[in-house]
């Protein structure tokens, strides 16, 4: 079931789970009223899912860039 107004932000496919990232920083809009307009989001929590996933939401307000914060660790 589609959302009305979604779309995909950052999509990642890894062969292994090893290459995949642990750490995401999430850029926020400013002009949304967030008061935190960074966000570092920690992937090791979430499982590994498979062809169905529907996704995970970190943030109700509109989502500016998403960069990977552990690239420099590879």
């Amino acid at each position: 079931m589609k959302s009305e107004g979604s779309k995909v932000i950052y999509l990642e496919v890894s062969r292994t789970e090893k290459e995949m990232p642990r750490k995401l920083t999430i850029h926020i809009d400013g002009r949304s009223g967030a008061r935190v307009r960074e966000v570092e989001f920690d992937l090791t929590a979430l499982p590994v899912s498979n062809r169905a996933a529907k996704g995970v939401t970190v943030t109700k307000w509109q989502v500016k860039e998403v960069k990977r914060a552990d690239l420099a660790l590879r």
